[in-house]
């Protein structure tokens, strides 16, 4: 068999997403053993990297030319510190270090723009990484709201935030006239960026309640009015051609 460059590019994005799962389940069996958790919360250490990878495999089988690059490498990272992060959610915030989960947050957090940046910088940027990129946003979104949530932070509205993402996936793929190209904007970027920090700045284990609550209404409200921008440029040229 002949190992075209193709196929090399997704051998070795296999052998790295194999070895970023065995890193999130290791990480996964540590902190169910030092903190008695349920053996549920390994779904949390894979499940980000796991959901992030499917989101994104249509756009990997469109585009076998972006299948690998060097900052893949940040992102899957990325992922396997958001693993740690969900695990946590099978823990009470008085049992585990809350100020730890944040620092890890926060790391994860501060990576996202590393792996765009590497790519760029060694003109290996494709459409594959962007969308594994975003779709492991959205996962990093889901898992602060339900951590936000659980840990008393706000009420189950938060999970609004969380499910965002994938309130307009089931959209994309029932309602006809959502299946166009968006528009260039920089909002969806922006609304990303402050409703993630916000959410992290929840973990912090705050006195006062009303911060916590505070903070993710933010998060909640930005992402909800960055997808309702787009929602409302389809709604208005759903009869227009693509």
């Amino acid at each position: 068999m002949v190992e075209t460059d193709d196929y090399h590019k997704a051998r070795m994005l296999a052998v790295h997403v194999a070895a970023a799962g065995a890193m999130s389940g290791l990480i996964g069996v540590s902190l169910v053993n030092a903190h008695g958790l349920s053996y549920w919360a390994m779904l949390g250490a894979v499940g980000p990297l796991l959901i992030a990878m499917m989101m994104a495999e249509r756009t990997r089988r469109q585009e076998p030319s972006g299948t690998w690059s060097p900052a893949h490498r940040v992102t899957l990272f990325r992922a396997v510190l958001i693993g740690a992060v969900a695990t946590s959610a099978w823990s009470h915030p008085h049992v585990i270090d809350t100020r730890m989960v944040m620092a890890v947050a926060a790391l994860a957090f501060a990576l996202d723009g590393v792996d765009g940046w590497l790519a760029r910088r060694t003109n290996s940027a494709s459409a594959y990484g962007a969308r594994l990129d975003m779709e492991l946003d959205a996962v990093f979104v889901l898992v602060l709201s339900v951590l936000v949530w659980t840990w008393d932070k706000a009420g189950s509205w938060v999970m609004l935030c969380g499910a965002a993402r994938y309130l307009w996936w089931i959209a994309d793929h029932s309602i006809p006239w959502f299946n166009r190209p968006l528009f260039p904007s920089s909002h969806r970027r922006h609304g990303c960026f402050v409703a993630v920090s916000a959410l992290v700045l929840c973990l912090w284990p705050w006195t006062e309640s009303a911060w916590p609550a505070g903070l993710a209404s933010v998060a909640t409200l930005t992402l909800s009015l960055s997808f309702g921008i787009d929602a409302v440029w389809l709604l208005q040229n759903r009869g227009r051609p693509r």
